[in-house]
């Protein structure tokens, strides 16, 4: 009796512990992470090259040999994490960095100087993020984030920052622990298409 009874209860820890170790491998989990890129960044109407305070030769020479003329964005390159209060709602915090290249005219030929990374872009923010179409392997959502964004120069000691707002009115995760993501964001970090991957866990 006491065998029957120890063989049967192997049996069902063997079955539950089955079902918990199939179970764990197809759960989504509460916590998520997302690394994406993409985004124009917005760039300031002034951008300063140097410190007002550099009395260097670099300075000197910078100043009076070239102009900056165009600068160019490398994209923004986000990290996320996200805990998911629901299966609709979840809240969390992003990092974003983007670096800002300059395209140097020669006062004397007009004619390119130079072209190097003058600035970057340092981005936190806290969000939350709704699910309105919440399928098995295929979700809607969207997104509003506050924080801030610090720009800083190469050559210059000051770090501008400002209150930042960033909300993707359209984004679509097709996946279910690993999912690809795409969305539509605008704010005052950036605008345009965002692509990304995410694992929950």
């Amino acid at each position: 009796m006491c065998g029957k009874f120890v063989r049967t209860a192997a049996v069902i820890s063997l079955l539950l512990f089955s079902f918990n170790a199939a179970y764990a491998q197809t759960r989504t989990g509460d916590s998520e992470i997302r690394f994406s890129y993409g985004g124009v960044v917005y760039t300031p109407h002034v951008l300063s090259y140097s410190d007002s305070h550099d009395n260097s030769i670099y300075s000197f020479l910078v100043s009076n040999l070239s102009d900056p003329k165009n600068v160019r964005s490398s994209g923004i390159l986000s990290l996320s994490y996200n805990y998911f209060l629901e299966d609709w709602l979840s809240v969390g915090g992003t990092v974003g960095t983007a670096f800002l290249y300059t395209d140097f005219e020669d006062n004397y030929s007009h004619t390119e100087f130079s072209s190097s990374m003058t600035h970057g872009y340092v981005s936190l923010m806290a969000g939350v993020r709704f699910h309105f179409l919440n399928k098995k392997w295929v979700r809607l959502y969207s997104d509003v984030n506050i924080g801030i964004n610090m720009l800083y120069g190469k050559n210059v000691s000051a770090v501008y920052s400002e209150l930042a707002f960033q909300t993707s009115p359209f984004g679509i995760s097709i996946g279910k622990k690993v999912s690809g993501f795409l969305e539509l964001s605008i704010g005052t970090m950036y605008y345009g298409g965002n692509i990304g991957l995410s694992v929950r866990f």
